[in-house]
């Protein structure tokens, strides 16, 4: 069971670290499109009005000032039929040389308008599409960050099963040193009562030696022998 579970751990050591070396790839890519996105931010606001309401009422104002200019180019239109000029067969009074100046005017001022209405349409297109890639990148940078939340969710998830499984190992292993320890201790247990067995069996023998010795001695009358001689006897060499 044990070999088992430092095999699982060994196995998955590798995933962890393919899963590491994505996770600083994908880093990487993220930082480059912030560059980009940065990058695209600056050329917007360098393009783009900074208010889009103030945008709209400018080109109001000027699509005004067109029909405007329009009106009062018909108006002079219509005051020249009625006054049937015609250029050439009979000399300009002050006031038709007045509406032919003014005429010109209205026209180059047209002329202007309409170009600076062309530009802001032009710009206008060209912020939008700039919008667009921002809000493609964005997408994108959307989806790195999501494939990168999935990436660590799964290295978290693999790291807790390998650190329960640690934590099982070694919960296994004390067990078995404790019972290895408990497996010692009564085996000391029961060498030391055997030791002491033995002592009191010598003790005894001893005993027994010295009280048949002292009454042998007795017996034939010699002195006693001393009791450190008995327990030589006693005590195989």
């Amino acid at each position: 069971m044990k070999l088992f579970k430092d095999e699982k751990i060994t196995k998955e050591k590798p995933n962890i670290e393919y899963i590491m070396q994505e996770l600083k790839s994908q880093r990487k890519i993220i930082e480059e499109q912030e560059k980009k996105i940065n990058s695209l931010t600056e050329k917007l606001d360098a393009i783009k009005p900074k208010n889009d309401m103030e945008f709209m009422v400018k080109l109001q104002i000027q699509q005004k000032k067109i029909d405007e200019l329009f009106t009062e180019v018909e108006s002079l239109k219509t005051d020249l039929k009625n006054q049937q000029f015609i250029e050439g067969t009979e000399p300009l009074t002050e006031e038709e040389r007045r509406l032919l100046k003014a005429g010109r005017y209205v026209k180059k001022q047209i002329s202007d308008v309409n170009k600076a209405y062309i530009e802001l349409d032009e710009r206008l297109a060209t912020v939008r599409g700039e919008l667009l890639t921002l809000h493609e990148i964005e997408q994108r940078f959307k989806t790195i960050e999501d494939n990168l939340n999935s990436m660590q969710r799964h290295i978290e998830s693999v790291m807790e099963v390998e650190l329960e499984d640690k934590i099982n190992i070694l919960k296994e292993t004390g067990k078995e040193v404790e019972e290895i320890v408990n497996k010692k201790l009564e085996n000391d247990k029961e060498t030391l009562k055997a030791l002491q067995n033995i002592i009191f069996t010598m003790n005894e023998a001893v005993q027994k030696i010295f009280e048949e010795r002292t009454e042998k001695e007795e017996i034939e009358g010699v002195g006693p022998k001393l009791e450190e001689e008995a327990i030589e006897e006693a005590i195989p060499a």
